[in-house]
């Protein structure tokens, strides 16, 4: 393919929330639209690099490949939404803070030394996840704003393409992303992205579970990690960020709905 016909395809933007289940997502967008995965993470980079603060003035840039974003709150609303086609990853907020809380233990940070990171990790460990979960969610609610932004705004114009449905219709997922990257689904195709199938992680060294862990497979860890008390606060706090979530992701609402 010529770059210019590279540039005459329309640009693709993957929103997302970080959080398990976004690696897994990416490797089988990158592999139905045979996109490459490390060109994909324009994010990435801005972190990589020490530029985060450029990021909220920066936009995606339109050269016909596609993008992970997956800081969500740092989205610049100048950007013309027009010009790209969009889908939306969004978790369950009350198993992504539990997820967060589990990264903080294992997950690398660059630019950071290890004794501050280890000094930061031991702090968190010290408040135990009930409490650090509880005092991360006003900050959760926030988080989300420019999911509701994007959506109002595109209105019908983007492809949902969210957790609950990876771990509960892997194929379901896999058709919708042939849809969002424009390929029709081969026998081959699909064989190449089995090994993102939740049965299949274990035995696939890019999980990310396989390198570090706390990583997840499954909507409702939650309900496993945090106490009956601290659930009902975060159901109450959390409420409206849920039924948005169920109205948009219908197919789980039961999910997104549950304690609320």
């Amino acid at each position: 393919m010529s770059e210019l016909e590279s540039c005459e395809m329309r640009t693709k933007i993957f929103f997302a929330s970080a959080t398990s289940g976004t690696g897994s997502m990416i490797r089988i967008l990158c592999r139905l639209g045979g996109y490459c995965e490390r060109e994909s993470k324009f994010v990435d980079r801005f972190m990589l690099d020490g530029r985060l603060a450029e990021l909220r003035d920066s936009t995606v840039p339109q050269d016909g490949k596609f993008h992970v974003f997956n800081r969500p709150i740092d989205f610049n609303r100048q950007t013309t939404l027009s010009n790209y086609d969009f889908s939306l990853n969004f978790r369950d907020p009350r198993d992504r803070l539990c997820n967060m809380f589990h990264w903080t233990q294992s997950h690398p940070a660059p630019g950071v030394s290890e004794d501050v990171l280890n000094e930061r990790r031991r702090r968190i460990a010290e408040q135990g996840i009930d409490s650090w979960v509880l005092k991360q969610a006003a900050a959760e609610i926030r988080y989300y704003d420019n999911f509701w932004w994007l959506i109002n705004e595109l209105r019908d114009r983007y492809k949902l393409l969210t957790y609950a449905q990876l771990c509960l219709d892997f194929d379901g997922f896999v058709d919708a992303a042939a849809d969002f990257v424009g390929v029709d689904l081969s026998d081959e195709l699909r064989e190449q992205v089995e090994p993102e199938r939740v049965e299949n992680l274990a035995g696939n060294p890019k999980w990310v579970g396989n390198r570090w862990s706390g990583s997840d497979t499954m909507p409702g860890r939650y309900k496993k990690e945090l106490k009956e008390e601290t659930i009902a606060r975060l159901n109450s706090t959390l409420s409206e960020v849920l039924s948005r979530m169920a109205k948009i992701d219908s197919n789980y609402s039961h999910l997104y709905l549950e304690g609320v």
